[in-house]
């Protein structure tokens, strides 16, 4: 039994030094051929957005944050970093590169980068305009980043666990946000209206002729160009007794109680001066001022399918309501409103 334990054992013996050897010789050729990666790791940002209204402005239309890169040695074999833009039909075009002579080295020993991508360099590397700019289309901005091996690495040669996994965060894509979206103004139009004067209080005369009222058209003329995203800007008449239109920034409201404006065809006692509507992304105001140089107000706007309720004042003492209705079967637009009121 004994001598047949030993045998046995040698056996055994025999066969792990002989498959250890086997092992132990066994050849790797291709782990020096195999992929080794680098990434930057989001460490703070993405912060900012494009600010439509100032666009062109780094300090409201940026975006900012820090990266630190790695690879195989601690992120030293990273070279270049660099942001590419698209945006519909426009690129992809490089905007901004960054080398080692922008990074720092953090309390981990990595290569770090602080930095900041205008949407003015994006611009300007589309060749596009803001006029180009459209509310269904989104920029995907896309990072390359090259080692000094000569590879680079993409959202497209990354794997979805470097990219998308809280650990790594890796800042290869990004789709900025819109603030102030814009907005066409499209108010213009001919509208019947319903006027009424009110009593600001202000110990004039129009004060008696609260309450009073009077049927008229009212038609806002656009002074811009409605196929851009510009702020709207408006001429409003009314039409007096005669049938005659007449510029009119009371919208109709002067023929209640001033009855010499209903068959003065000149005009020359309506507000007149540079007074107008303007409108943006649904926020209603008036600019400019009268012939007196009374500044009018809105204290009201409220809106009702095709009934548009308005009400202005101005700081003479004068106010009055104006409810503009469509006839063409369309509602007003639902997001118009006045600050404050």
């Amino acid at each position: 039994m004994k001598k047949f334990s030993l045998y046995t054992l040698a056996l055994l013996v025999g066969a792990l030094t002989i498959f250890s050897c086997q092992e132990k010789d066994r050849a790797f050729p291709e782990f020096d051929e195999l992929e080794k990666g680098a990434y930057p790791r989001l460490v703070e940002g993405v912060n900012g957005d494009l600010d439509y209204e100032n666009f062109d402005n780094p300090d409201s239309s940026s975006l900012s944050f820090t990266v630190e890169f790695y690879d195989e040695n601690n992120g030293a074999g990273v070279s270049e970093y660099s942001w590419s833009a698209k945006y519909g039909t426009f690129g992809p075009a490089t905007f901004k590169t960054f080398t080692t002579s922008d990074f720092t080295t953090n309390a981990d020993g990595l290569p770090q980068l602080t930095a900041t991508l205008t949407f003015a360099e994006i611009f300007a590397a589309l060749g596009m305009t803001i006029d180009d700019f459209e509310l269904t289309t989104d920029f995907q901005l896309d990072a390359t980043l090259t080692m000094s091996n000569g590879k680079s690495f993409t959202y497209d040669n990354t794997g979805t666990n470097i990219i998308g996994q809280p650990t790594f965060q890796g800042l290869f894509r990004y789709t900025p946000a819109v603030t102030k979206k814009p907005c066409n103004s499209i108010l213009a139009g001919t509208f019947a209206a319903e006027t009424k004067a009110t009593d600001q209080g202000a110990g004039i005369g129009w004060d008696a002729c609260a309450g009073t009222t009077y049927s008229t058209t009212v038609r806002l003329d656009a002074e811009h160009d409605a196929a851009t995203f510009d702020p709207g800007s408006y001429v409003p008449y009314s039409i007096n007794d005669n049938g005659v239109e007449l510029e009119d920034g009371s919208m109709g409201v002067y023929y209640t109680c001033y009855t010499g404006t209903l068959t003065d065809d000149t005009g020359a006692a309506l507000p007149l001066g540079d007074v107008r509507i303007i409108e943006s992304c649904g926020k209603m105001g008036f600019v400019g001022a009268s012939q007196w140089g009374e500044v009018y107000t809105f204290v009201k706007v409220e809106v009702d399918g095709p009934v548009l309720s308005l009400g202005w004042t101005n700081d003479y003492g004068e106010g009055g309501e104006v409810e503009l209705t469509r006839d063409d079967g369309n509602a007003w637009q639902s997001d118009l409103f006045c600050e404050g009121c």
